[in-house]
């Protein structure tokens, strides 16, 4: 009678062994397959990111080319005076257009020169040292958007 039970079960027992892990298999395929759609999502999304952020930073460059924010003695290079009209027309249109992408360090300058732009501004006149002041604080940021682009490169080639 056992065996006859036993006989009878084996093929039910069986089918429900082999319908557990097929289910159970497919199941942890499709999470496998969806932590790694989500993580595709991830790279994709902070690679338009760092494109972003590295068209602003290049547009940075190519327009203090175009319009220097910094005039510099011509006999001694030293800096002399920070253009603050060509700083308001092109440099923090841009700064401010990609605020969100921007790294950390780089923004801590551009705080720096808008705070101090903000007191320049309420005493009506700036000054030679506080001109040196600004000049030194965006040459920092021009340094620092030079180390992320270097940064950049030397991990993409």
């Amino acid at each position: 009678m056992i065996n006859g039970l036993i006989k009878d079960f084996l093929p039910v027992f069986s089918a429900l062994i082999g319908i557990y892990l097929g289910s159970y298999l497919t199941s942890k395929n499709q999470r496998n397959l969806f932590k790694q759609q989500v993580l595709w999502e991830e790279r994709k999304e902070y690679k338009i990111k760092e494109e972003n952020k590295l068209a602003a930073y290049n547009k940075i460059l190519l327009l203090n080319r175009e319009h220097p924010v910094i005039d510099h003695d011509i006999q001694h290079g030293s800096p002399i005076l920070f253009d603050v009209d060509n700083y308001e027309k092109y440099m923090r249109p841009i700064l401010y257009d990609n605020y969100h992408f921007i790294d950390q360090d780089v923004l801590n300058c551009l705080e720096n020169i808008e705070g101090s732009l903000k007191i320049y501004e309420y005493n009506q006149e700036i000054t030679g040292e506080e001109h040196f002041d600004l000049c030194s604080g965006f040459n920092e940021l021009l340094k620092r958007v030079k180390d992320h682009i270097k940064l950049y490169r030397d991990k993409t080639l």
